[in-house]
């Protein structure tokens, strides 16, 4: 059993779901765990549209190649 999920995540996103958990009286964990579970047997969320896109600039050092 994988006891941990590590996500980036913007600061608002965070405060409405654990606003939304405690609104529906979940805990974070239970909530979290119900969703992972939902999605892995085949429950119809469509994430693509909630996808973050986080491009990071390139911070121009070329290791590879030369200057």
């Amino acid at each position: 059993m994988i006891k941990k999920i590590y996500a980036i995540v913007p600061e608002k996103d965070f405060f409405d779901f654990r606003r939304r958990c405690y609104t529906e009286n979940m805990q974070m964990g239970e909530a979290l765990a119900s969703i992972v579970h939902a999605y892995a047997k085949g429950a119809k969320i469509d994430l693509k549209k909630f996808k973050i896109k986080n491009h990071h600039a390139p911070t121009g050092v070329n290791y590879v190649g030369g200057q």
